[in-house]
């Protein structure tokens, strides 16, 4: 939320969605929730029951290079390299708030690492 706050924006009016992104070579999912008041991103080891209104699924770099706006995510929908699933009005607003206002997330990993971060980046 602090380094996003444009994207936070935009979701508004999907506070509540849950975005279940799946990535595929990983054995976790994560529930990201774009709740500007309560953001969250929650990780989960992979067959639980863990289901979101959204699902984004495909390789790791792959959902990198989308969130961080590197491919264009239409592109990777059509070619079926990224199965996305799900309530379609969230779906276009989270894609356009990304267009808009790109996470660079490599780039801020190593911040939720606390004492290691000096460390890792």
């Amino acid at each position: 939320m602090r380094n996003h706050p444009g994207f936070f924006e935009r979701m508004e009016g999907y506070n509540d969605v849950r975005f279940l992104i799946d990535p595929s070579d990983l054995p976790v999912v994560f529930l990201f929730r774009a709740d500007p008041a309560n953001p969250s991103i929650e990780p989960f080891w992979r067959g639980g029951d863990h289901a979101g209104d959204v699902r984004v699924a495909g390789q790791l770099h792959d959902l990198v290079d989308l969130f961080e706006g590197n491919v264009d995510g239409d592109a990777l929908f059509f070619a079926r390299t990224i199965p996305i699933e799900g309530d379609p009005s969230a779906v276009l607003a989270s894609r356009n708030a990304a267009l808009v206002e790109p996470m660079q997330l490599v780039c801020q990993m190593p911040s939720g690492f606390g004492p290691l971060r000096p460390q890792l980046g």
